[in-house]
């Protein structure tokens, strides 16, 4: 944001959720931060918002990613939450 010449996000960095947002939707997410070797910045904004089962299933499948020996050991992911919920996240 402080540096005027880089470019803001593109759309497969952000995935913006919604109650309808699919289990498919953030593991792809995933998979394009942990294999990305460009150094790009991964966003999951309103993970809150997330159905239960699909936040639960798709944290199994980012712990499953990351044992992968192909992925890029130095990906970005950030996950943000709403300030007004009280969730954790553990990894």
């Amino acid at each position: 944001m402080a540096d005027k010449d880089k470019p803001l996000p593109s759309y497969d960095e952000v995935l913006i959720c919604t109650p309808q947002t699919t289990l498919e939707q953030v593991v792809l997410l995933w998979r394009r931060a942990m294999f990305d070797k460009s150094g790009k910045i991964y966003c999951l904004v309103n993970a809150d918002q997330l159905d239960y089962d699909i936040s639960t299933t798709a944290e199994v499948k980012r712990s499953q990613l990351s044992q992968d020996t192909r992925r890029n050991d130095d990906y970005r992911l950030m996950v943000l939450c709403s300030r007004d919920k009280k969730i954790t996240l553990t990894w």
